[in-house]
């Protein structure tokens, strides 16, 4: 008799060959696999990047362009190996962790990987259009201007997404980022709930804060408020620092002094986009998510001046797919079995929760919601990882809806 355990594997087997027998022959699907896989060539062979090449706090770099469009397997600059699945695959079975040599990880690796790659590939239209959107605007024409982004790693994809297609999607247009800054750390250990690290100091292994700006002026800066290494380049208590700002400032905001690329104390948001994080159980998230309505996005919609205030806009908190009762991973109670990741769930109770205190339009301007509950395949999988996804995947489609919301 097959184990609870080896069902929930094949179950999700089974599911990731159902998923893709129907479209992984589409002559468009086809097309846009190819060019993609075409564009990165032979990059899944390079070893590791060293971490001499990391950018230092103050530097700004500028990225080159790569041919073709969309990125893959830390073909962009700005992306972390630990949700590039497909670095992952190329790179794992010869790494000293616990996937390496286990076959049935690594299958169902491969069927995330493969599920995100063309899942990210169904909807490049639409990411493309919305980057198309940012590449025809003139720089006297934008409005907002600076955007702050805050919450943990599940926020930090969608900013790497954002960076990362920003830089491949369009090739006829070039390269949309006109400078960034990621201040690599030298040394990046990933979490025991997300496996060892492959790349462990240096580009592409982990940052706190990082900022961009696109060739329209856009201006986005990326400060944890959780999942960070370091105190000096993230902000745990942001909110309490934020609710100050709009007491001390007549209703305005600023950016603080975490930010990877340092920001004039006078410096105005015009967006700020916030999520509270994974890492707090439900009641405190609550607590907080309270706190940033009472504290802030509804002081800051009372402002008179639409041209004058920040707007707001929260995230979902993204689904968790372990296999509980809830999808929610539970600590030390959990078994093996328990760490599998599921294709779907019933709810996402974390999302719920938000959707049940935001309310657009009269205590935030924008909720953007994940709507991922069928997405579970998705996830990174290694090392027992089914909070974040593969990238490129899912935070890559929300990420082009949040930047519809951002150049409005």
């Amino acid at each position: 008799m097959p184990t609870r355990y080896q069902i929930a594997i094949y179950g999700s087997l089974v599911a990731a060959i159902l998923l893709f027998r129907f479209n992984y022959f589409d002559p468009k699907t086809v097309e846009l696999r190819q060019n993609v896989h075409a564009r990165v060539g032979d990059h899944s062979t390079m070893p590791p990047p060293s971490p001499s090449s990391s950018l230092s706090s103050s530097s700004l770099s500028s990225s080159t362009s790569l041919p073709g469009y969309g990125y893959i397997n830390l073909s962009c600059p700005y992306e972390m190996s630990k949700y590039s699945c497909a670095y992952m695959m190329t790179h794992s079975a010869s790494a000293d962790d616990d996937d390496g040599g286990d076959d049935t990880s690594r299958a169902m690796m491969y069927a995330a990987l493969d599920a995100s790659t063309d899942y990210y590939l169904g909807n490049i239209d639409a990411i493309q259009s919305t980057f198309r959107i940012a590449a025809n605007q003139r720089r006297e024409q934008r409005r907002p201007r600076r955007v702050f982004f805050t919450g943990d790693s599940l926020m930090r994809q969608l900013f790497i997404a954002i960076a990362c297609n920003a830089m491949s999607s369009l090739p006829r247009w070039g390269d949309l980022i006109e400078y960034a800054a990621f201040p690599w750390k030298d040394e990046w250990k990933c979490g025991p709930n997300s496996g060892p690290c492959l790349i462990m100091g240096g580009r592409h292994s982990g940052f706190d804060s990082a900022s961009i700006m696109l060739s329209n002026d856009l201006e986005i800066h990326f400060v944890p408020h959780m999942g960070y290494v370091d105190d000096d380049t993230a902000e745990n208590g942001v909110l309490e620092r934020l609710r100050r700002d709009i007491v001390d400032r007549d209703g305005r905001i600023t950016f603080g002094t975490k930010t990877a690329v340092p920001m004039s104390p006078h410096a105005h948001v015009d967006v700020l986009v916030y999520n509270v994080g994974i890492h707090y159980k439900l009641e405190r998230a609550r607590t907080n998510i309270n706190h940033f309505i009472n504290w802030i996005s509804r002081p800051l919609m009372t402002e008179d001046d639409e041209q004058r205030r920040t707007r707001t806009i929260y995230v979902t908190t993204p689904t968790q797919h372990y296999n509980t009762n809830d999808g929610q991973w539970q600590g030390g109670s959990m078994g093996k079995v328990n760490k599998v990741c599921i294709d779907s769930v019933h709810a996402n109770p974390r999302a719920e929760l938000e959707k049940s205190l935001l309310k657009p339009g009269y205590n935030v301007d924008v909720l953007l919601d994940y709507d991922d509950l069928n997405l579970g395949i998705m996830h990174v999988q290694r090392g027992n990882d089914c909070t974040h996804y593969c990238m490129p995947g899912v935070p890559d489609v929300v990420a082009a809806r949040l930047m519809k919301e951002l150049l409005i």
